[in-house]
């Protein structure tokens, strides 16, 4: 399973080092937890083979592209990813179909990053309902985790090799369009280019994002009592 994202990193942050550095950190422990969801998955449905590889662990040296979760960030590539989780179906418990396992698989890693940009929302409203002295250091923690979290999500969920969405096409598609979705395996390093560069210039996943950033912001401040 893929880790793949986009970067949540302002224009202003990606000119500046140090933002490209918090950001970095920020990506490399959200595709860390990405892909320890994948693994542990995989591993509660009887496969053991990402345990075996060292996959089952939150620590991130575990899970690190050495250019893709570090040097392209911090060169400024809006996109990065972490080495994928391999997982074999055929070890998969007998009581579990292939189909319904490769779904809870597929969807762990971008539920975990959910997870996380609830907690990194909750984190950020709760500096508005305490005073909290470091209030001005936790916001920007918590607003770069929730973008970069929902960003996770959102892209990884895109019906394109090798992206998470696509492993749940891969088990559902129909036997009338089998011919025309091997195409798209076919030239999907080609779409996912293209995707990339029109992304950078129309910023068309920016809605769909800031749509879900507000909704779980609005969700937290409803958990805490906040006004939003």
């Amino acid at each position: 399973m893929h880790g793949v994202g986009l970067h949540a990193i302002s224009r202003a942050e990606m000119s500046d080092l140090s933002g490209r550095l918090l950001g970095v950190i920020v990506l490399v422990l959200s595709l860390s937890v990405h892909e320890w969801a994948h693994a542990a998955t995989a591993v509660w449905l009887g496969d053991d083979r990402p345990i075996r590889d060292g996959r089952y662990t939150l620590n991130p040296i575990a899970h690190i592209d050495p250019i893709g979760t570090i040097l392209l960030p911090l060169l400024g590539a809006p996109i990065g990813w972490a080495k994928p989780v391999v997982w074999d179906p055929r070890n998969v418990r007998r009581d579990i179909p292939i189909g319904r396992a490769t779904w809870m698989v597929s969807l762990a890693g971008p539920f975990s990053n959910l997870v996380i940009a609830l907690v990194a929302a909750l984190a950020y409203v709760l500096t508005y309902r305490y005073a909290i002295a470091s209030a001005h250091l936790i916001r920007p923690f918590a607003a770069m985790f929730l973008q970069m979290n929902v960003g996770l999500a959102i892209f990884n969920m895109l019906p394109l090799p090798p992206l998470d969405g696509s492993r749940i096409v891969d088990v559902n598609v129909p036997r009338s369009f089998e011919s025309q979705w091997a195409l798209v395996h076919r030239y999907a390093p080609f779409i996912f280019i293209g995707l990339i560069l029109l992304n950078s210039q129309t910023h068309m996943l920016e809605i769909p994002i800031a749509l879900a950033v507000n909704g779980l912001l609005g969700i937290a401040a409803h958990m805490v009592g906040v006004p939003y």
